[in-house]
């Protein structure tokens, strides 16, 4: 395409059912946004499904709302039966101008020649927030940063196993989305992707359709603009073309890798020839005429149902402050969120923000400690509720403990029903303790279908059903687990259920054993041990070495109790991280299986540690490595804790 020809936008009438579909992939979630500590007045404004802080002024307030409610209705009205709303609601801080961005954005503004962002955006399982200037200059550039990263959030909640083309395809379509009051326009062509692929050499069509997260193509500066390009590209061409009408063989590979297919099978049985595909995009691509949707936007660019009102200081200081945590400013953050303390000392916000800083930080006593302050000012963030069961189950094992952690659980879902982990948190530890079996079957089921294809929910739900005797069943939801994995962890540990579940299985069909015979460590989950055990003397890493009480012999090395973390086994090799009192140790065990263990409950023969140490209390020898007095190898592991 010659750099002077003309690049046109032409409108398609309507947009077809499968080209809606597409739209799903940008407009399901937003983020939150932060401003700066200034003069202005902050005021909240709420729409039915965000939250804008704002210190430009209640209207610009509003036009924000209102403007990310047009783009996710119009993704609800073309997808209707996908997720179009995150288990935390986002935040948008919409601020003045460039200076109070900066305020919030240090690391963009302290080197020289840095690039300004016009808008940010911060996600993460806990919170979603963006950060934008109203007084952008070009707000079409700064909208599309926003939507791209918020295609990636919708997609994660509707199509995990995207191929990175794929992926980063959707995101750039969609992120060229343009709001013109009630009329949205999709699929207008992006002329910096367009001067890009005439000026660079392109990838061939296999290795675009291949590149994963740890290609160059992905990774390197000056190769990244033609992996975007392309994926941008050959979206687009198969989204617009003809009415769309390629659309459906899109989304069929889409569904056929993320089953496992191979990508190139996959791309050759629903776009046939991958050659003549990729004369096809090049011709697309030298063309000066773009399709591209126009619609209705289902939600009126109007103030209705929006409400609004005036944040104390001290709220706006907390709301940035937990902008900041997010967003990777830890220094800056701890000091805007003291101030809001030293303003309003009654406010909870502040707490709970310095208390999932620490948990972000692996500070657990800190953490716990800030917790409870929120917790004791009945704070309002179901997080507050979800981390410290999970903190105190983990750090102390007194009787009183179990309870306490399902109170705070039972609180954190009734604060945030869409909650996914905390569901299963809950069916965990009543697993754990043979409580509440059927109440926890029915928790495990809805963290299924409020984040439904996670590994851990099918490991969760098979574990409440063996707890109820029914081992054919959770054999099912153990084959359910292998093929939902998507990572080495998760398969390991998918496939270490399936065999205890069968091992399980055989002892009933052939011994005539009951499921309820079955030793309890053989039926843990990924939660911690609530069962209160005795107290032993906690030994600081390097401490002299000690003899443990529930071993069936004395080993030879240093003693040391704590919670295990990070635990991973690659075949018989064991490795964790176990979290004292005095310190992180790294441990190590060649072998497993060789290994000495220890409990006051029978071990079952089949123990597996990969799958049943996470997050529990244990008691350790180990003989220290040289020169390194936090780092071990493992001899022995005493379960009794």
């Amino acid at each position: 395409m010659a750099p002077s020809a003309a690049i046109r936008a032409s409108s398609v009438d309507s947009m077809n059912r499968t080209a809606l579909i597409l739209l799903a992939a940008l407009l399901g979630a937003c983020p939150r946004a932060a401003a700066p500590a200034g003069e202005p007045e902050w005021v909240e404004v709420r729409s039915p499904h965000f939250v804008v802080d704002t210190n430009a002024g209640i209207n610009q307030g509003r036009d924000v709302a209102a403007h990310f409610e047009q783009v996710r209705a119009v993704f609800q009205a073309a997808f209707p039966k996908s997720r179009v709303d995150p288990a935390i609601p986002p935040t948008i801080l919409a601020v003045r101008n460039e200076q109070d961005l900066s305020q919030l954005l240090l690391r963009f503004w302290r080197s020289r020649g840095e690039e300004h962002p016009a808008g940010f955006f911060v996600t993460d399982k806990e919170k979603n927030y963006v950060a934008l200037r109203v007084d952008a200059a070009n707000a079409e550039q700064q909208y599309h940063v926003l939507y791209h990263e918020y295609v990636h959030l919708l997609e994660s909640l509707n199509f995990p196993s995207l191929p990175l083309w794929a992926s980063e395809g959707l995101a750039e379509f969609y992120g060229s989305i343009r709001i013109d009051g009630d009329d949205v326009g999709i699929g207008y062509p992006l002329r910096s992707h367009l001067q890009v692929l005439e000026a660079a050499k392109k990838l061939p069509i296999t290795v675009l359709l291949t590149a994963s997260e740890s290609s160059p193509y992905y990774n390197e500066a000056d190769l990244t603009s033609i992996f975007y390009a392309q994926s941008w590209e050959l979206t687009d061409y198969l989204l617009t073309t003809n009415h769309g009408g390629s659309a459906p063989s899109f989304w069929k590979y889409v569904a056929l890798v993320s089953k496992g297919a191979d990508s190139l099978d996959a791309a050759r049985q629903c776009f046939g020839d991958l050659n003549r595909l990729a004369s096809d995009v090049n011709a697309f691509g030298r063309q000066t005429d773009f399709p591209y949707y126009r619609i209705k936007a289902p939600f009126p660019h109007s103030p209705r149902n929006l409400t609004a009102r005036r944040l104390s200081p001290a709220e706006s200081l907390a709301v940035r402050g937990d902008f900041l945590v997010y967003a990777g400013q830890p220094a800056e953050a701890q000091t805007m969120l003291n101030q809001a303390i030293a303003l309003d000392p009654a406010l909870p916000a502040p707490y709970a923000s310095l208390g999932l800083m620490a948990v972000r930080a692996n500070d657990r006593a800190t953490a716990l400690r800030w917790l409870d302050r929120a917790a004791g000012l009945d704070s309002r963030n179901y997080l507050v509720y979800y981390y410290r069961a999970m903190l105190s189950l983990g750090a102390s094992d007194g009787p009183q403990v179990p309870d306490e952690a399902r109170a705070d659980l039972t609180k954190c879902i009734r604060l945030n029903p869409s909650f996914a982990e905390g569901y299963r948190a809950l069916a965990q530890l009543d697993a754990s303790r043979n409580q509440h079996l059927e109440d926890a079957l029915d928790l495990a089921r809805h963290a299924d279908e409020l984040d439904p294809g996670q590994t851990q929910n099918y490991l969760t739900i098979g574990m409440v059903l063996m707890r109820l005797g029914r081992p054919e069943a959770a054999a099912q939801e153990a084959q359910r687990a292998v093929s939902s994995a998507r990572t080495p962890e998760d398969r390991q540990s998918a496939q270490q259920f399936l065999a205890q579940v069968g091992r399980i299985e055989s002892a009933v069909r052939e011994e005539g054993a009951t499921v309820n015979a079955v030793p309890e460590t053989t039926l843990r989950g990924p939660m911690p041990s609530p069962q209160p055990a005795r107290r032993q003397p906690e030994a600081a890493p390097g401490a002299a070495p000690a003899q443990s009480p529930g071993s069936s012999q004395a080993a030879a090395g240093t003693l040391a109790t704590g919670t295990a973390q990070d635990v991973k086994c690659a075949g018989p090799e064991l490795r964790f991280r176990l979290a004292t009192t005095a310190g992180n140790l790294d441990l190590h065990a060649a072998d497993y299986t060789q290994l000495r263990y220890a409990s006051t409950e029978p071990i079952a023969d089949e123990f597996i540690p990969c799958t049943m140490l996470e997050g529990r209390r244990i008691a350790v020898r180990y003989r220290p490595a040289s020169g390194r007095n936090n780092a071990g190898e493992l001899t022995e592991i005493d379960l009794q804790r």
